[in-house]
């Protein structure tokens, strides 16, 4: 779709909000966000940076590292606030269970995280943000341009 926008707002929840958590009473956030967005999109200012790093893929190397690529990614590349927030699918003979993982190692545009599944068990996803309150304020994981990455579900390749 055409000049549709969003803004990240998952390191803005509120939870001692009395409208819910998901209702930040923080709104200058958003609404910079979602100004940003505004002027990249409807007003097709290429010079704004609007998006925080979108993930794109998640690779296993043979020494049990999973590397997670980037892209839009400003110039300063990824940010890292935080270690937590990563879990990866774990399967076995059709039975998955999802464990909490952290960040290893950082570079411009990737980061590693350790597969923390048992020997018997295959990691088959990673995940990020995947929670209600997946943070503290302005302190989730990955930031680039101080905008923060969505949470997101990718399959681990080979």
């Amino acid at each position: 779709m055409e000049d549709v926008f969003m803004a990240i707002a998952m390191d803005l929840g509120d939870p001692t909000s009395p409208f819910g958590s998901v209702h930040p009473r923080d709104k200058q956030d958003v609404g910079y966000r979602l100004a940003l967005a505004g002027q990249a999109i409807a007003y097709q200012d290429e010079s704004v940076y609007y998006t925080g790093p979108l993930a794109t893929k998640a690779t296993m190397d043979s020494t049990g590292f999973i590397s997670i690529a980037y892209t839009d990614v400003k110039d300063t590349g990824l940010q890292i606030r935080s270690h937590s927030g990563f879990e990866i699918c774990c399967e076995k003979s059709g039975t998955s269970t999802w464990v909490e993982t952290s960040i290893s190692k950082i570079n411009a545009n990737s980061l590693l995280v350790m597969n923390t599944c048992s020997k018997d068990l295959t990691p088959t996803h990673i995940r990020y943000g995947w929670r209600d309150d997946p943070c503290a304020f302005k302190q989730c994981a990955v930031y680039s341009g101080d905008l923060p990455s969505p949470p997101f579900i990718k399959p681990i390749t080979a």
